[in-house]
């Protein structure tokens, strides 16, 4: 069972104060015997829903005419490239006073490498890195990482956001620019709050489907599907990235690659759910 919801999709207000988890999960598991995949197809107004609703229409003229479901790269859209950024803080951001050592962490992102090429994708096809950068504080030496600011033909984009020298605004500032065929892809972030409304000073998917996003103009480089967390998950709860992405490379629809990576209660998945490569 598949379902759609326009809203906004952040934690439920009688729920807020104790953390229960998002409206997608609640109405998830509002039917007995039933798991219906809940996405939503929101942005920050009115004009960036129907942008991405009006893409969505195109490809499927384009790429997939008279389907339900609609993939760009069964039509030859060249949609092939895998971009994993595993550049992150490291020494020196500890908690409190910063927002986290992520030094151990790498797996959250690497561990998409294993599905992408479990499911056939080359591994000249992804582009990945893997560093730190410190902060100068406590007798650390400041460094930073090289982060992956563009790519080409990108098909799915991972990386720490605002938990690495990217920034909270990566996604609007050209900090990060895709070029060719790179107006279908999914993306997911290892950023605790980027499925809140509000935002906590984080890259968030407001900013994702942005008109200027990535680099783009008039929504031509935003995403076409989203993971996300209305609550903190912890690490432990950020999506599975071998699944989600493994998934998506072997053409399963964008709400099946969603929520079988789901791994905590605060999850939104953003995009229409029939969506293919």
């Amino acid at each position: 069972w598949l379902t759609n919801e326009f809203g906004c999709g952040e934690v439920l207000p009688q729920y807020s104060s104790i953390y229960t988890g998002s409206v997608s999960y609640h109405l998830q598991n509002s039917y007995p015997g039933w798991k219906p995949f809940v996405n939503h197809i929101n942005a920050a107004n009115l004009a960036d829903c129907e942008a991405y609703v009006e893409k969505i229409a195109a490809f499927g003229s384009n790429y997939s005419p008279g389907q339900l479901v609609i993939s760009a790269s069964a039509g030859n859209y060249g949609n092939t490239n895998y971009v994993l950024d595993n550049a992150r803080h490291g020494a020196g951001y500890a908690y409190p006073y910063g927002d986290g050592d992520f030094t151990t962490a790498g797996s959250t992102v690497s561990n998409a490498l294993t599905g992408l090429t479990a499911n056939g994708v080359s591994i000249n096809a992804i582009i990945y890195n893997d560093g730190l950068d410190t902060n100068g504080v406590a007798g650390y030496t400041a460094s930073n990482a090289t982060q992956i600011t563009n790519a080409t033909n990108v098909a799915g984009y991972m990386c720490w956001g605002e938990h690495s020298a990217l920034g909270e605004t990566y996604a609007i500032n050209t900090n990060v620019v895709w070029t060719g065929h790179s107006s279908w892809w999914i993306i997911e972030t290892v950023e605790s709050f980027n499925g809140m409304r509000g935002g906590c000073n984080q890259g968030n998917f407001f900013q994702w489907f942005s008109s200027n996003a990535f680099g783009g103009t008039n929504y031509s480089n935003t995403p076409i599907g989203a993971v996300s967390h209305t609550e903190e998950p912890q690490l432990f709860g950020v999506e599975n990235s071998a699944t989600y992405f493994g998934l998506w490379a072997a053409g399963k629809n964008f709400a099946i690659c969603a929520w079988a990576s789901r791994n905590t209660h605060f999850f939104q998945a953003i995009g229409d759910p029939f969506l293919t490569k």
